[in-house]
């Protein structure tokens, strides 16, 4: 992570593998330490590592979408349960039948 200049910190595209291989080293050395997770020695040298790093990364706070959006999407999967079930049942009868034709046929 040190490689990575402090400005590029919070770009998740220039810090992936440098953060995934400051993430293997301090696995590597608590277990070298053997200081195994969970553990409040490492969940604290964890916190302080990205508070160093990431501290002054902003974050998008999530926001809940529109009322319309929320209804729409949930009407929507409440409606496909009955389809789903439907086809299902569709699908076991037209089994049932092809496996009822198939044991009627004379070998």
């Amino acid at each position: 992570m040190m490689n990575v200049s402090e400005d590029k910190w919070c770009s998740m595209q220039e810090i992936i593998r440098p953060y995934n291989e400051m993430t293997l080293c301090l696995e590597r050395v608590s277990r070298i330490l053997f200081c195994f997770y969970p553990n409040t020695i490492v969940e604290e040298l964890f916190l302080q590592t990205h508070s160093h790093f990431f501290g002054a990364c902003f974050r998008d706070e999530f926001t809940d979408p529109p009322p319309a959006l929320l209804l729409t999407l949930t009407l929507l999967s409440v409606a496909l349960i009955p389809v789903l079930v439907y086809f299902c049942c569709a699908v076991l009868v037209l089994a049932v039948v092809v496996r009822m034709i198939k044991s009627r046929k004379p070998h």
